[in-house]
């Protein structure tokens, strides 16, 4: 599911990240979007996989100029003060990001996408976001589906990643896949870079190991949860279940905009499938109660639906999932994972060529 959100998220997701050095003398200069941030706040330019402030300098005339030393060429980011309508929402919204390299860059604040210039790897991660912008394009113009789309960005920066191994561009782009490729290719990739680059995906390195436990061919995992009368639920006595002949399980929450986004689509999806032998089996990772059930009235979702803080938490980590929306759908004549994080658009393809 989250795949019908990856075109947003590729374009937001490089918004975040990464790790610098000393070195050779850099100047990143930017401008900042009319209205975002008056003159006078401070930018910061930051290394944030390390979570180290690099630099920070007072915006100008609409724009920062930053200089300094870096050892070797990394992934940064410049943060600034964001306001709405005049008032300070955030202060410190992550904005346009860039390799930090020797050289003068120009690093562009709030842009559809990132396109900084003027040194090497800065040149050729704009070339490779030039692709993103117009594979959205081709969604908007109905060319692509979003599902088509993604995979084909999907593909991009699998392909990209291997070809800059050796230089940041990498650690950006296998970050935006994490979580969405096979788990034999997440993990090839992470196999790939060196020791001390591998070091900043320790949890994801895992997450994919028990993924790969889980992916596509391989038998669900059991286990139990607690429903409102506190009696013990488990998955498997819902696949095992008389009539259920496909079982969806679904994490979500009730903050979760993606996961409300798409829910009016599952909910017409389990209306259609349901009388045939599809069951969904949703659980919650929310804290607090009381906004799932009111998420869960709202919707009027009438499958299968727990919120068991400390159990889901504990059934996620077994199953790997690192974002949600993320779903599993498990034949249940054989107990086997048909396919993970599919999209309504997706499962609807998949139930109707099977039911």
């Amino acid at each position: 599911m989250k795949k019908s959100t990856i075109i947003v998220m590729a374009l937001a997701v490089v918004l975040s990240l990464f790790s610098c050095g000393k070195g050779n003398h850099y100047v990143v200069n930017g401008e900042v979007k009319e209205g975002i941030c008056p003159d006078g706040e401070w930018a910061y330019l930051w290394n944030e996989l390390e979570h180290k402030l690099l630099d920070s300098v007072q915006i100008t005339n609409g724009s920062f100029h930053f200089e300094g030393e870096v050892a070797e060429p990394c992934v940064a980011v410049v943060k600034h003060p964001f306001y709405f309508n005049g008032e300070k929402r955030n202060v410190s919204a992550a904005a346009s990001q860039f390799i930090l390299e020797a050289g003068e860059i120009n690093a562009k604040m709030f842009d559809d996408t990132p396109q900084p210039t003027g040194t090497p790897l800065n040149d050729k991660l704009t070339e490779i976001f030039k692709n993103v912008i117009s594979t959205y394009s081709a969604i908007e113009s109905g060319e692509l589906s979003e599902d088509a789309a993604a995979e084909q960005l999907m593909t991009l920066f699998y392909e990209q990643s291997k070809e800059n191994i050796d230089n940041p561009i990498a650690l950006l782009l296998i970050t935006m896949v994490t979580g969405e490729l096979h788990p034999e290719q997440e993990l090839e990739l992470y196999m790939m870079l060196p020791e001390d680059k591998q070091a900043y995906f320790a949890e994801p390195i895992e997450a994919a190991k028990k993924a790969l436990a889980v992916s596509t061919g391989n038998s669900y995992i059991d286990f139990s949860v607690k429903n409102e009368q506190g009696e013990d639920v488990s998955l498997k006595s819902v696949v095992e279940k008389e009539g259920n002949k496909y079982v969806l399980l679904d994490f979500w929450a009730s903050w979760c905009q993606p996961c409300l986004h798409q829910m009016p689509q599952l909910k017409a999806l389990y209306d259609k499938y349901h009388s045939k032998g599809l069951e969904v089996f949703a659980l919650s990772i929310d804290e607090n109660v009381g906004s799932w059930q009111a998420a869960v009235e709202k919707i009027g979702m009438e499958w299968q639906n727990f919120c068991d803080p400390q159990a889901v938490k504990e059934i996620a980590d077994k199953y790997g999932v690192q974002f949600i929306p993320s779903n599993f759908l498990i034949d249940a004549a054989t107990g086997k994972i048909l396919g993970r994080n599919l999209s309504v658009e997706a499962l609807d393809e998949k139930l109707n060529e099977l039911l």
